[in-house]
């Protein structure tokens, strides 16, 4: 699918849900609506004169639980998965809740790098998702991190799985590994710094040798700065 792209790709986002089942149960979903027209974004709001009134940027989306923040561009800023997401959580399906970083958050990455801004993002989303779930990270709470982008690019991104799973378990045991694979370092004891490290490590994937000869093969830039269209 990737490669019949004729247009650019966009910029990264990066999906944190409990699991990522829904996803796939979706894959068919997503490909028909890759080829039809997009529906009415439901974050459009109209005034009394008929004018449409676009809903705010956020710093990340939060998706599941029957509802999904209000969003004017979805595949633009939320990237493929993101968006098919907070479509069917709004349809009220089985979604776990979770969060989205926005395209502008790979945008500033790259101008700034890995900063306390973006640590400060993560927790602050994940913090919401806690009071959300009533679970904590490490203690009952385990997510994924995977990246999106407006156009499909499988397999070409980074993705960790499991992390916040406790030490001892198969399931930390394949964190580990993956994270070491993915990271290349080990993964700190503390949850909510694994969790930052696995989002570094996706937003730099997407400039990695397997992303780049993606693109080039049909000819795609690397476009920089917003996402393209």
């Amino acid at each position: 699918m990737a490669r019949a792209l004729k247009g650019r790709y966009g910029l990264p986002s990066i999906d944190i849900s409990r699991e990522c089942a829904a996803y796939y149960g979706l894959l068919a979903l997503r490909r028909e609506a890759d080829a039809a027209p997009p529906p009415p974004d439901p974050a459009d709001a109209h005034d009394p004169d008929g004018a449409v009134t676009k809903a705010p940027a956020l710093p990340f989306y939060r998706f599941g639980g029957g509802t999904a923040d209000p969003c004017s561009a979805p595949r633009d800023l939320l990237g493929g998965k993101g968006a098919g997401l907070a479509t069917i959580s709004r349809l009220g399906l089985p979604v776990p809740r979770g969060f989205t970083l926005p395209t502008g958050v790979w945008s500033r990455f790259y101008v700034e790098g890995a900063g306390p801004w973006l640590s400060d993002l993560v927790g602050e989303a994940l913090s919401d998702l806690e009071a959300r779930t009533g679970k904590t990270l490490g203690a009952g709470l385990l997510v994924s991190v995977r990246s999106g982008a407006k156009h499909s690019m499988p397999g070409m991104m980074e993705t960790v799985l499991n992390v916040g799973s406790v030490p001892g378990t198969p399931e930390h045991d394949r964190f580990s590994a993956m994270y070491m694979k993915v990271v290349g370092e080990p993964a700190s004891a503390d949850p909510r710094t694994a969790l930052v490290g696995c989002v570094i490590a996706v937003l730099r994937s997407w400039d990695s040798p397997r992303a780049r000869a993606d693109r080039d093969a049909p000819g795609i830039p690397h476009v920089r700065g917003t996402p393209g269209a």
